[in-house]
């Protein structure tokens, strides 16, 4: 019995090293996969490309809008941009990265658009495989310095 012990010991020993190192990897990997998932997002947001923004949403995604007190499903948000495409259409999209978590990205994002005053948002996006769950939007100002 006590040779078992001992035998199961270094087992135990290798499964933690290799879990340890496993989620060293992992982090890296999953915060290029948001990025990646990221230029996707706005390069479609920026091309008012609806088909392929609805594919990018899970069914019970919530979008906050705190500037308003409010949020929007996700039939709410396609019907915005739907109803707001014409003006969305004319967007410069830039954005950077503020922080990032193994499924949730905070990014400073500006909205240049051509026929109007820039505005400068905080989002939070919450990301499960490839559809983003829930999205945060606070405005921080008017102009787009730093991005």
């Amino acid at each position: 019995m006590t040779t078992a012990k001992y035998r199961r010991a270094p087992t135990i020993a290798a499964i933690v090293s290799i879990a340890c190192l496993w989620s060293a990897f992992l982090t890296p990997a999953a915060a290029r996969s948001q990025d990646a998932f990221l230029s996707e997002w706005y390069e479609k947001l920026e091309a008012v490309d609806l088909e392929g923004l609805e594919k990018l949403i899970a069914p019970g995604a919530v979008f906050t809008l705190e500037e308003f007190g409010s949020t929007q499903t996700k039939d709410e948000f396609m019907d915005y941009m739907r109803q707001h495409s014409d003006a969305l259409g004319s967007v410069d999209i830039r954005y950077m990265v503020e922080s990032q978590s193994s499924n949730r990205t905070t990014v400073r994002v500006c909205y240049d658009f051509v026929e109007s005053d820039p505005v400068f948002n905080r989002e939070t996006y919450a990301i499960e495989g490839r559809a983003i769950t829930s999205a945060t939007q606070a405005r921080i100002g008017d102009r787009c310095d730093g991005i």
